[in-house]
């Protein structure tokens, strides 16, 4: 099987990546994939949920599964992801897709990035605004799990459960652990990388 040519934006929310997301748009012709997606196709959110329980049972077991994740399904039709669910699953991401282009976005300091998420995302996560609001000013049917998606994607695969203000420093951690995960696989393959 041939490998397919992937873009891979390995920032978290709020740090440009609907720019990204436009930017590659209009480079390469594709399409990229982005949280804004599941709200136009609200039937992936039980393919990011299967996955995030395949995720979960592989790092439980002590035996190696060989079988490829469902990323080819999920990204069907995408030649590129950035934002969540998919940093949270940055390493499998990388794993499937060994030869992408990752682009790193970042904002300038944690505590920038943090005051942008807790007044938008982090809202959201905390229960500060109501998910029947929020579908409201979608008009997306059949969304009742999303917020299962988004606490698998976000609390458990990014901030190991709790999205809160001590725990913001998983923002720096977690740039740092992609771009030290991108140049071992550099290293190993002819993976690109550029940080923003």
């Amino acid at each position: 099987m041939e490998e397919r040519e992937f873009i891979f934006g390995a920032g978290f929310g709020r740090t440009g990546t609907t720019s990204l997301k436009t930017a590659i748009e209009i480079l390469t012709g594709g399409k990229c994939y982005h949280m804004s997606e599941v709200f136009k196709d609200s039937k992936k959110i039980q393919k990011w949920l299967d996955l995030h329980s395949e995720v979960k049972a592989r790092n439980e077991s002590k035996e190696e599964d060989p079988s490829p994740l469902p990323f080819d399904d999920i990204y069907d039709g995408y030649i590129a992801t950035t934002d969540w669910p998919s940093v949270g699953y940055y390493k499998e991401i990388l794993d499937h897709y060994p030869n992408c282009k990752v682009i790193l976005t970042k904002r300038s300091s944690t505590e920038v990035w943090y005051k942008s998420f807790n007044s938008t995302i982090g809202k959201f996560i905390r229960g500060d605004v109501s998910f029947l609001w929020i579908l409201g000013k979608l008009g997306s049917p059949n969304m009742s799990s999303f917020p299962k998606m988004v606490n698998e994607a976000l609390n458990e695969m990014t901030f190991g459960g709790k999205v809160d203000e001590e725990n913001v420093k998983k923002f720096s951690i977690f740039s740092i652990g992609v771009f030290f995960y991108m140049i071992s696989l550099m290293i190993l393959s002819s993976l690109y990388c550029v940080i923003l």
